[in-house]
């Protein structure tokens, strides 16, 4: 039996053809396609997404299903013609404060269990001039390949228009605030077929960081993964909703049926290494890297912040600076800031656990996954599907889905294996103390 997985991403589509039962990757594909961005916008598309797809359906199949998965919060509006906003706009915050002043934060999260954030669909939807049907991008792309219109549970619950503990769209929410709710289709799983394209089924897909979770088999009560990818995640799987009471995490629902995560998301993760070797005009390779910071602290706020302060305008900033102060000090201070910032989602999480399973471009690196290590105080571990991503995810659905596995979760017990584990081999309690005080800094220069 083979799946094709397909992560519709920022950039560009990653396509994976997986064997299974053993879940060997025989083939991958990607195609890339613009993002239109300019300040605080951000839109695509859609059919950029679509032509993506079918592409590497083409060059991969055939095979026995598919699954889709996708960036979360990204939504199309059928019938108007518009592009799709992404999940990094930052256009709506004067939406986010609408929601706030209309309904308040306890009816938020006693329903949708997530405050507003304004690159969230409900904020889009509130910004914009028109409306229709709203689909999120890969169910919209599920939609082009099937004609079926259906919206996938773990992306319905970033739309900020779910009720996570409830299971279906929140009338009430969208009634105080003017919304139609027969814009937003009929739910359903992530392991459902959901029509066909040239005969082979086509399961619900899920989210971006659902399917990466599946992926590396944080699908069971207390798992955790961190990413480091353009942005950094951090999630914790649960199996009911676990609402932060000030809602600096968010809530959402899991791919695997029954479970629900907590989701720490940092708006700058690789992109800040990536800006500080470009100013150092070295390569990937060749990065200086000092064994201590020396007192160098890094904000990692290069375009905002989302966990835990939901701050769109705040920017980053080095603290700290002396002349003792060379190139690989600067690098290890970028690495190091972005693992506090991990570690300030993974306290809201409920700190301790017994892992942290990794995946994403930024954990390639043994010293940084040290780092993230000795930040979190945990170990961190990566698995034999650290580097395939949420593509891979998508794939594992597809086979539940046309019953290779009875469960996400057997089927992440049968094919996930760790395969190296970076225990904390020193506290950094202290800097991180001292890191927590760059934020309100930062923010007083705003």
């Amino acid at each position: 039996m083979k799946t094709i997985g397909i992560d519709i991403g920022t950039s560009g589509a990653k396509g994976l053809l997986v064997s299974f039962p053993d879940g060997r990757v025989l083939a991958t594909a990607r195609e890339e396609y613009p993002l239109h961005a300019e300040g605080n916008r951000a839109e695509q598309d859609p059919e950029d997404w679509v032509r993506a797809a079918q592409n590497i359906l083409k060059y991969l199949g055939p095979v026995d299903a598919i699954g889709l998965d996708g960036m979360m919060h990204t939504e199309v509006c059928l019938d108007t013609g518009d592009n799709a906003i992404l999940w990094c706009d930052g256009r709506a915050e004067a939406q986010c404060e609408e929601i706030v002043r209309k309904v308040g934060l306890d009816f938020l999260r006693s329903t949708v269990a997530n405050r507003p954030f304004a690159g969230f669909t409900l904020p889009h939807l509130l910004w914009r001039q028109r409306l229709g049907r709203v689909l999120i991008c890969k169910d919209y792309v599920r939609w082009k390949l099937t004609g079926e219109i259906r919206q996938e549970v773990s992306d319905a619950a970033g739309t900020l228009c779910w009720d996570v503990a409830r299971g279906r769209w929140s009338t009430e929410l969208l009634d105080k605030l003017g919304i139609d709710s027969d814009l937003f289709p009929k739910p359903c799983g992530s392991t459902a077929v959901v029509g066909a394209w040239n005969g082979i089924p086509i399961v619900g897909g899920a989210a971006d960081n659902a399917a990466a979770a599946v992926g590396v088999g944080v699908v069971r009560e207390g798992q955790a993964m961190a990413s480091m990818g353009t942005s950094n995640v951090l999630l914790v799987c649960h199996a009911k909703p676990v609402v932060e009471p000030e809602m600096r995490v968010h809530t959402f629902t899991h791919a695997a049926p029954g479970k629900f995560y907590q989701l720490g998301c940092m708006l700058t993760g690789t992109r800040a290494l990536d800006w500080v070797r470009k100013l150092l005009g070295v390569s990937i390779d060749h990065m200086p890297v000092a064994e201590s910071s020396n007192g160098l602290l890094f904000a990692p706020y290069l375009v905002g912040e989302r966990t835990p302060h939901a701050d769109t305008s705040v920017r980053g900033m080095f603290a700290g600076l002396s002349p003792d102060h060379g190139p690989g000090h600067f690098v290890r201070a970028v690495l190091e800031g972005t693992a506090f910032a991990l570690r300030e989602a993974h306290e809201l999480c409920g700190g301790m656990r017994e892992a942290v399973r990794v995946t994403g471009g930024g954990m390639k690196s043994p010293l940084w996954r040290q780092i993230v290590a000795d930040v979190l105080g945990v170990p961190v571990i990566t698995v034999n599907t650290s580097e395939e991503g949420a593509a891979y995810g998508a794939a594992m659905l597809a086979a539940v889905g046309i019953g290779a596995f009875p469960s996400v979760e057997e089927a992440c017990g049968a094919l996930v294996r760790e395969t190296s584990v970076a225990r904390p081999q020193r506290s950094y309690d202290m800097e991180f103390a001292r890191y927590k005080k760059l934020y309100p800094a930062a923010r007083s220069l705003a």
